[in-house]
């Protein structure tokens, strides 16, 4: 089997998101999972935008919010 650039991104953001997900209940990591294999490129702009609000001094809770509250409708088309 030949791997491409492409299948080996999906590989490793996948093992980066199973390392990270140590604190979310058990139930809800396969959802997750599936999110981040169908939609990588929005999770990756989710991530870059809390990053880009934790620069500007805000907590992680109000971080998480804003960011949150900026993308509501795509999150909301997601789940």
């Amino acid at each position: 089997m030949i791997y491409t650039p492409s299948m080996l991104k999906q590989f490793l953001l996948k093992k980066m998101v199973q390392s990270q997900l140590g604190k979310v209940p058990e139930e809800m990591r396969p959802m997750l999972m599936k999110l981040v294999e169908k939609h990588p490129d929005v999770l990756m702009q989710l991530a870059q935008d809390f990053d880009a609000e934790r620069k500007t001094g805000k907590s992680d809770q109000e971080a998480f919010t804003a960011v949150a509250k900026k993308h509501e409708t795509t999150l909301k088309g997601l789940l």
